[in-house]
């Protein structure tokens, strides 16, 4: 299920599920580094999906039923790919391990 070794040796960091907030079905699990809510989930972050995610796809949508939940970014400054998180379409939970 994991598969960057090194999450531990991040300081205040843990892991999160992330479900749809419409059918509240399971839609990926996210390593968060950090106080405050998800407002944009880094692709490097992402652990497990249920969407493929090879090729990045501009948009991500529920699987199960299709609800919008974000979209892709481009951060200049950190040169890194992200996606901006839509309020209100997503619950979180923390994985206790």
């Amino acid at each position: 299920m994991i598969k960057n070794p090194y999450r531990k040796k991040i300081k205040k960091s843990f892991l999160l599920n992330i479900r749809c907030g419409h059918c509240k079905k399971d839609f990926a699990v996210y390593q968060k580094v950090g106080r405050g809510n998800v407002l944009r989930m880094y692709v490097s972050r992402i652990i497990e999906c249920a969407v493929d995610l090879k090729p990045l796809p501009s948009q991500l949508n529920c699987p199960n039923c299709g609800q919008y939940i974000a979209d892709k970014i481009e951060l200049k400054e950190k040169s890194a790919i992200a996606y901006r998180m839509r309020r209100s379409s997503y619950n979180t939970e923390e994985i206790h391990s």
